[in-house]
This record gives structure tokens, sequence and C-alpha cells, in this order.
């Protein structure tokens, strides 16, 4: 609750062009063709893996945590509005922010997602040139919470809430079961379709759109701090306090895949009744932390110390997985510690580590980082992470129509990296190498099963991020190298880059600022993952390689005061190419297509006077979760 998050309105900068979520972060996803679908990352990205999870994380990209919920200082209310509409009449993007402080300590925040890409009518054109109909989506997303952060009160408490649902229609790409049809046919399918008949004749694996999943997440939480000792008032000049922290979490998950189409080419050994398939696994868990930390503070601040912030604390997980098929409780138990600390200025440290106790006794996660700031030379950051976790609920057991699939015993899985990054900001530059090590890897093969790697793998990734700007000319280099010791379970392209070019200037009396560039994606050929509906993951496969392919936009994007627009034409690398460009074997992206999104910040005056220091078009966030899901102090 101490930590604040300030940001002032922004400029047209590129993750606002970006509206699909695949192109949004730092680095790119693969996708199916359309937005909303699952994503398949282009580089290895570590994530946290601990206590019982279900496995099922192709669509984590636009799952929304309760404890991304922000609560603003402003005393009057702040809203952000974001659109984009695409081609088609049923392609559309929308997020919306709102926030409310009121004098009694009382803050309620609302952020909303909604996404989608639903082209299941023979009727509408579902392409400006291909009309080949891709997978439908619509994805839903709500944060909400409600604070209470009476000023100089000992007791804060925040009550946060978040829905998920995924809902999806599958078409299993472009049909071709017999690997001996060269990809160059599949492509003479795709530049063919020029009229609305032929498009809709393109066959599909899928006919109709029959493989339907629903993938809805709901989870509740109240996070309370008590103040033991120390901080008294904002007047205090320094103090060391000390805090009780409490977070109770729910989550109540539903996941149902089902196709009545029966294609054993396609579904293989998934297919256990002639009547079609359905997988159904429910989760509910129950997570309880209780931590007590000390920090110190300045008029109210928290600042550095020797001694620094410590955090300890247990977590308890009751976890049950129901289903059609699954019947299993867990009890996880986690003891976990926390230490920031600054032994000089220039130099700060951030420990953290959790053990397993009960169920999943062994577990372990440990993470140590730290940042060296050497001012006008920039930063240098270090991070050391391992972790031994247990193989998720899908990958130990998988039941379709009743029918189990598999059983596997699978060992323990352990991944460690040891990473540096140097960010340089007065050249705009920012570099990076990681070394990891995986040991009992699972992954899926093209049987459509999981399978445990027996040994460790050791992946090398070096990436480069360099930013150029002379006058009114701007250029943004993205790069990543990326090397396996074993490119038969972890398909990755050896390279992949990024840039953006264009000319940002202020016109019409120095009102308007605008810009116009080009954005261009490239990586190596290699086999990437495919996907399959029904196994709900991507697996390894051999018979389609993807090609090396310039994807070119173009794009236009202007912004008056709070109000920005952009335009775009994407994949106008189809009018320089009979090329057609693919992420993922089978499914085709989309030919050109044009695309606008605009935004809209509303900005009341602040009557609050500690925020009413910043400038209007300035905005102040909290985040109340410090006792958070993955553990770690959040600051």
């Amino acid at each position: 609750p101490k930590q604040i998050h300030q940001f002032v309105d922004t400029i047209v900068n590129t993750p606002f062009i970006q509206y699909d979520p695949a192109r949004k972060g730092k680095y790119d996803y693969a996708t199916l063709g359309a937005i909303g679908g699952p994503m398949l990352p282009l580089h290895y990205k570590w994530e946290d893996k601990f206590g019982s999870r279900t496995g099922i994380d192709v669509f984590a990209p636009y799952i929304r945590d309760e404890s991304e919920v922000r609560f603003y200082t402003k005393s009057k209310a702040f809203s952000d509005f974001y659109y984009s509409q695409g081609t088609e009449q049923n392609d559309h993007v929308f997020h919306g922010d709102f926030g409310r402080s009121f004098d009694n300590g009382i803050k309620v925040s609302v952020s909303h997602d909604r996404l989608i890409h639903s082209l299941n009518n023979a009727d509408l054109p579902l392409n400006s040139n291909a009309l080949f109909p891709f997978p439908s989506s619509k994805n839903t997303s709500l944060i909400t919470g409600l604070a209470y952060q009476k000023p100089n009160s000992k007791y804060q408490a925040f009550f946060t809430y978040a829905h998920n649902e995924i809902n999806q229609l599958y078409n299993g790409g472009i049909s071709s079961t017999n690997p001996s049809i060269p990809i160059s046919v599949i492509d003479d399918v795709i530049r063919n379709a020029d009229t609305l008949e032929v498009g809709i004749s393109i066959p599909q694996t899928i006919s109709g759109q029959s493989a339907k999943l629903r993938y809805r997440m709901r989870s509740a939480a109240l996070t309370q701090y008590l103040t033991l000792a120390g901080g008294k008032d904002s007047t205090t000049v320094s103090s060391r306090i000390f805090n009780l922290n409490h977070k109770i979490k729910y989550t109540n998950d539903i996941y149902r895949f089902s196709d009545a189409t029966v294609d054993s080419a396609y579904y293989k050994n998934l297919i256990t009744d002639v009547r079609g398939l359905r997988v159904v696994l429910l989760q509910k868990l129950l997570d309880n932390y209780i931590g007590l930390n000390t920090l110190k503070t300045y008029k109210g601040e928290v600042v550095p110390s020797i001694l620094g912030d410590i955090r300890l604390g247990l977590r308890h997980q009751l976890a049950r997985f129901d289903g059609e098929g699954y019947n299993k409780v867990i009890n996880n138990l986690f003891a976990e510690g926390a230490w920031k600390v600054n032994p000089f200025p220039q130099l700060t440290l951030d420990i953290f580590g959790q053990v397993g106790l009960l169920d999943n006794i062994g577990d372990f996660r440990i993470s140590a980082s730290a940042n060296l700031n050497m001012n006008k030379w920039g930063s240098l950051q270090g991070i050391l992470r391992q972790q031994l976790y247990s193989p998720s609920i899908y990958a130990q057991q998988n039941f379709i129509t009743k029918t189990q699939v598999w059983n596997t015993d699978f060992n323990k899985s352990f991944h460690s990296e040891l990473g540096f990054k140097y960010l340089l900001p007065k050249f705009q530059l920012e570099a990076g190498v990681s070394y990891f090590l995986l040991d009992n890897h699972v992954y899926y093969t093209d049987q459509f099963a999981p399978t445990q790697k027996d040994g460790a793998i050791n992946l090398l990734q070096i990436y480069l991020r360099k930013d150029i700007s002379w006058k009114i000319l701007h250029l943004e280099n993205m790069v990543m190298l990326q090397s396996s010791t074993d490119d038969d379970v972890i398909r990755l392209p050896n390279w992949w880059s990024r840039h953006s070019l264009f000319v940002q200037r202020k016109i019409f009396n120095k009102i308007m600022l605008a810009r116009l560039g080009l954005d261009l994606r490239l990586n190596a050929p290699y086999f990437a993952n495919n996907f399959n509906p029904a196994l709900g993951q991507f697996y390894v496969q051999d018979e389609r390689e993807i090609q090396l392919y310039p994807a070119l936009d173009v794009h236009f994007g202007f912004v008056v005061q709070t109000f920005r627009i952009f335009l775009k034409m994407e994949n106008i690398s189809t009018l320089l190419t009979d090329d057609t460009f693919y992420q993922v074997p089978y499914y085709p992206q989309k030919e050109l297509s044009f695309r606008f999104g605009l935004s809209w910040r509303f900005l009341d005056q602040n009557s609050n006077k500690r925020a009413s220091r910043d400038s209007r078009n300035q905005q102040q966030s909290r985040n109340p979760n410090s006792g958070s899901d993955s553990g770690r102090p959040r600051f």
C-alpha cells in the first residue's frame, strides 16, 4: 500500500498502436491467425510455478488477476477508454478504466476488457482478400476493487475481484491431413480465394467450427494490513514500522471443451467415444497467506535502509479438482521469506525464498536480484532464480468423455536462470543475456500426450533493444537470439526481430502530435509447435516448417490533449509477395487488412491536495497486493 505508480498522458507510442495482445508486450507471441486465440511464445519465457495448477496456459496473456487492481489517489473520478475496430463487423477490442477516491478513505476501481473476433457468419465478408474463416474468439476480463485507506489509520483493507472468460470456436486450420501435400498447394488455395464462394469453400479440418471451448475463471480476495508499531502519522520524520499482512483468496475455474465431430486423422488417440469429444475440468482453490514485515519510512514514504524491508510468512493452499473423471484434493503449505535492502544508495538487493511443507514437500522457489545504479552510465541488473515444482494436474491426468487418456508419474521439474541486463537510457539502449537450465522438462508430442525429457536442456538467450532518434525521424529495434541444446523439445526460432521506423512531430500550430511509420517483424525458419483444441496445448511437430516472412504494417496516429487515434494497414507485404504468412502450421495469418483505434482519457480537476501538485496530465495509483499470489512483495 505504500507503493505509488505515477504515469503521464502518453504520446502515440508503439504499445498504443499494437492493439493485438500478442504484440503489446515486450516480446511478441505467435497466434492462430486472428486475435483472441491461443498464444505461442516466440521466446522461452520464465514462469513462476508453485502449488497446484491446472496447466492450461495458452490463454495466460489474456488473463487478468485480481492483484492487478489499482486504486487512484484522485479525489474526483478518473476514466480511460480504448476501442479498436477491424475490417470485419465483429472484430473489435475494448478496454476501460475507472477510479474514484473519497475523503473518508474509501476508493473504488473498475477495469474491463472485451475482445471479440466472431466470424462464423457466411453472409459477412470474413477478410478483405483471403476469405478463410479464421477461428473465433470472445474474451472478457473484469477486475474491480473496494479499498479502505484512511489517512493515519493503522488498518487498511482491500477487497478485489476478477472475472475472466475465454470463449473459442475452432476450425482446426486448413485441412491437410496428408503430410505429402506441399504447403505451396495450401497457399494457392488461399491466394485464389478472391470471392466469398471460394473463400468459404477453403477446406477446414473441423467443419462448421464445431469445436467449442469455454474457460471461465473467477477469483475474490480480501487483503488486510495492520500496523503493529511505528508510523503513527505522516509527520513522523523517520520511523521503522511493523505490519501484519493477511490475504485470503478464493478461486473457482471451469474448463470445458466439446466437439461433436469425430475425425480420427485429426484427433488421433484423443477419440474415446464415437459420438464426440468432451473435456471438463473444474478447479476450486482457497489460498490463505499471513505474514509479518518491517520497513523504514520517512515522512510517510518508504525509504531505503541498511536493514531494509524484511517479510516472513506462511501460505496455505487447499485445492480441489473435479470434473468428468477428475477427483483430487491437495493440501499445500509454503514457508516464505523476502528481503529487500540497499547496502549503499546505488545498490538494491531483492531476495525471495519459498519452500513446500505438505503435499508439495520438496518444492521450492528462490530468486535473488541486484540492481546497480551507475548514474549517467545507466544501470546493471542481475538475477538468479531456481525452482523445483510438481507437474500440473493436466500433465498428470487427462480424461476425455469420461475416459482416461493418460496417467503419468512424472518427476519434479527443475528450472534455473542466470541473467544480466544493462540499461543506458541516455542512448536508448537495453541489452540482456540469460542462461536457462531445464531438467525433467515436460512437453507435449505429436501423439497428443505429455512426456518428460530425461536429463537437462541448456538454453541461451540474448537480446538487444536500441532506439535511434534524429530530429523527427525515429527507429525502434528489438532483436533476440536463442539457442537450445535440444531443438526436438524446445522449438523456438534461432532469431527474431521487430522494427518500427516512423516520423513524429507536432503539426497544426503544434496542437496535434502526429506519427507516420512502418512496422516490420521477422523470424528465422523453424518447425513451430502446432495446436490441437482437444489437447488444449501446443505440441511438437515435424510436418510443416514456418518460413521467413517479412510481415510489414503501415500506421498513422495522432494525439490532441487526452484524445488519441491510430489508423493501421496490416500485412501490406501481401502486395509485394505471393507467399502466405504463417506463425503456426496450417493457420494462415490474415491478408491485407485495415484497423483503427482510439483512446480518450477523462481528467477532472483534482481537489486532493497531495495529488494537485502534479500536472493536469498526471495520475497516480496504488497497488494493494504486496502479499501477492507469487509470494513476492511488491513495492
